[in-house]
């Protein structure tokens, strides 16, 4: 039984000539031309900032730390994509700014009642200039309507409730909405 020769299907890395010799394409190659070529934007395609030429504004980050969510779309539309590392001493900051204007951060605090679900999550007080009550519960894990613990720590300053929060609560530093938080 004889073999039919087939014609090799068109590989992307490789051109073939006319007279059906394959070669290799400049995409592989690190030429100068291939690297100009790959910085330029595709067409249909949003014009990328440099890394770290992007600032959040304000709101957004109050946002993000209230438990918010920003898709994809939204953050091309508000130019904020592709976006540096935040760093944990600004969401610090940030926190301390909105407990010296508001009385709770991230929303008021909901003790659990029963028949209704759990909330989990916690909250920062602030009950005195110089007490801040970090309050926290969770619900039982076979059940969202029953109380499982319930836990609440005083700090004597604002920013020591930030951390507490930033860690316990949205387990940074790491991933707060896919933007990397740092330790810095």
């Amino acid at each position: 039984m004889s073999r039919l020769w087939r014609k090799p299907a068109k590989h992307p890395h490789f051109r073939y000539t006319p007279s059906g010799v394959r070669t290799r394409r400049g995409i592989r190659t690190k030429s100068r031309t291939a690297l100009e070529n790959a910085r330029q934007p595709r067409e249909g395609h949003s014009q990328l900032r440099p890394r770290g030429s992007i600032h959040m504004d304000r709101d957004t980050m109050i946002f993000l730390l209230r438990g918010g969510h920003i898709d994809m779309p939204e953050r091309l539309a508000r130019g904020i994509w592709p976006h540096p590392p935040l760093h944990m001493s600004l969401l610090v900051t940030l926190i301390t700014e909105c407990l010296a204007n508001e009385e709770w951060f991230p929303r008021r605090w909901q003790p659990a009642q029963s028949g209704q679900r759990v909330r989990e999550g916690g909250t920062i007080h602030r009950a005195a200039p110089n007490r801040f009550i970090y309050r926290a519960q969770r619900h039982a894990a076979t059940d969202p309507m029953i109380l499982a613990e319930t836990v609440e720590t005083v700090f004597s300053t604002a920013q020591d409730a930030a951390r507490h929060y930033l860690r316990w609560d949205l387990n940074l530093p790491g991933k707060l909405d896919s933007w990397t938080v740092l330790d810095r």
